[in-house]
């Protein structure tokens, strides 16, 4: 597999590099929150990335060199939704939907989690794994759950779709 990715990786670079004649200048910032971005537009303090510039058909597959693969001492957290399922009907007649969800380590101090229900934040930001969900019409709905660490996402579970019915006497 390792292998697979790494003769990937050579192919994309080289179709890279021999494309570099056609490319647009591309600018790079920092931002007040310290994220590095890129673009082929400038910004206020951009400066010019400087590409070398290389000869396309010199350049061989089996002479770009990889870095090893590289275990994080610190990987990220990751998020996933325990219930409801994707899919699921859930039968409740006072519009309640349990949503739980699980962390591969505890968060961190200065990490929350936000649900989203029906693509809009619900509620505050919380350390809590669960949320009770009140009074909610019956329908289609939405349900996704995501990880913010520093301010900055870094996780998020993905979206499902759930189905609530609420009786009614007619």
């Amino acid at each position: 597999m390792f292998r697979l990715c790494r003769t990937i990786a050579c192919f994309v670079l080289a179709l890279c590099t021999s494309l570099l004649s056609y490319a647009n200048p591309i600018y790079t910032w920092v931002d007040e929150h310290g994220t590095r971005h890129f673009s082929d537009t400038p910004a206020p303090n951009a400066t010019l990335v400087s590409l070398a510039e290389a000869e396309p058909s010199k350049i061989e597959a089996s002479s770009i060199q990889t870095p090893p693969e590289v275990t994080p001492s610190n990987p990220q957290n990751s998020v996933s939704l325990l219930v409801p399922h994707q899919a699921q009907t859930i039968r409740n007649n006072l519009g309640v939907i349990t949503v739980r969800v699980q962390t591969e380590r505890p968060l961190a101090q200065d990490a929350h989690l936000q649900l989203l229900f029906d693509g809009r934040r619900y509620g505050a930001p919380q350390t809590k794994t669960q949320w009770q969900l009140t009074n909610i019409d019956r329908g289609t709905h939405t349900i996704e759950v995501q990880l913010f660490q520093g301010g900055k996402l870094i996780a998020s579970t993905p979206s499902i779709t759930v189905f609530l019915h609420r009786a009614s006497i007619q």
